[in-house]
């Protein structure tokens, strides 16, 4: 199999983290931890073929998720350093945004939504590998 933490460089690439490398510690973790999930998900020794891109989804979800929870996340295009303002109020103009209550998601929300989709494929996914265990 291709070097995994490569490919999961990659992936984080196309997601907009351009800063990710294939040495960092923080891929290798990730990638290893997804491994061990996968693992213990199919009662398996090794990583299947089939699952590779489940496996580089899964990293870099992990990835993305610590460095949001540490306030290091750094996407192109999406700001998280702030919270948006909700109206804003000029002499006799007032504007009020759409929120979430409205059904409009913030870029936060539909960020957090896509590292739960990383992180947690379906288990279908795992249906073909998966082996019993007495």
């Amino acid at each position: 199999m291709e070097n995994i933490y490569s490919e999961v460089a990659k992936r984080l690439k196309v997601l907009g983290v351009h800063y990710a490398t294939e040495s960092d510690y923080a891929i290798i973790y990730a990638a290893d931890n997804a491994e061990t999930t996968i693992k213990n998900e199919t009662n398996l020794d090794i990583v299947p073929e089939g699952l590779k891109f489940v496996w580089v989804d899964m990293a870099a979800g992990y990835f993305l998720q610590e460095k949001k929870s540490l306030g290091q996340l750094k996407i192109c295009g999406v700001d998280l350093s702030e919270a948006p303002a909700k109206s804003i109020t000029e002499g006799d103009v007032s504007i009020t945004f759409a929120s979430a209550s409205d059904g409009v998601k913030s870029p936060e929300a539909r960020l957090d939504e896509l590292i739960k989709k990383l992180i947690n494929p379906p288990q279908s996914a795992y249906a073909r590998f998966r082996r019993l265990q007495w």
